[in-house]
């Protein structure tokens, strides 16, 4: 792990004092995620279409690397659409549901960026914005132990909620940030398309930080 790209992101958002963190690859790597979830689809696609455990998920982990930030549906969709299965559209359902479920325990003990957000939460106001799946994303944020250090958390699903970078969603921050106007803030986040829009979008600042995983 490169302490020195934290170590420096630590230097850049001490002025600041809201700091909002985008959370996939930001707050942690996300393949600590992907990769165990995405070996428990494998598991279940090379049962059915009787190929190696470690074929198919090295086929499935490609596409999830070309459709980083995309709905899993689009994955297994791609890599099914060309198998001649029966119930093909119950199989992709249920590799969904595989890796949306995925309990994640093990993110108790990979890196992240949790002590420096206990730190800072102890004299700023922080917050998370990220896209995703609603329950998903709530087992990641408690299995990394960072729940209780944010004011309020935004989960964007993209069906109930505008995902980033529409703002559309998240009213409480942006009058929170307009009522605050001698106060500086700050997105941090992992996509330099998105996010940074989503930042200018707020009128804040953004600093581009993808975690050293």
């Amino acid at each position: 792990m490169k302490l020195s790209k934290i170590e420096n992101l630590k230097k850049k958002i001490q002025k600041y004092e809201i700091i909002i963190f985008d959370l996939d690859d930001t707050i942690y790597g996300q393949k600590h995620f992907d990769t165990p979830a995405l070996k428990l689809v494998a598991e279940y696609l090379s049962k059915i279409l009787e190929l190696s455990h470690s074929k198919v998920f090295l086929d499935i982990r490609k596409l999830k690397k070309l459709k980083r930030g995309k709905h899993p549906i689009l994955i297994f969709n791609k890599y099914l659409n060309k198998k001649k299965i029966n119930n093909k559209n119950n199989i992709i359902k249920n590799s969904v549901k595989i890796f949306q479920t995925y309990n994640c325990k093990n993110l108790k003990y990979i890196p992240s960026l949790k002590s420096l957000i206990r730190n800072l939460s102890k004299n700023k106001d922080l917050f998370i914005v990220t896209n995703g799946h609603v329950a998903r994303q709530k087992r990641k944020i408690k299995y990394l132990g960072i729940n209780n250090y944010f004011k309020k958390i935004f989960i964007l699903d993209g069906i109930k909620k505008k995902i980033k970078p529409s703002t559309e969603n998240v009213n409480y921050l942006v009058n929170f940030i307009k009522k605050r106007p001698k106060k500086n803030a700050v997105f941090v986040g992992d996509n330099k398309k998105s996010d940074k829009l989503f930042a200018d979008n707020l009128k804040i600042d953004f600093i581009y930080f993808e975690f050293p995983d």
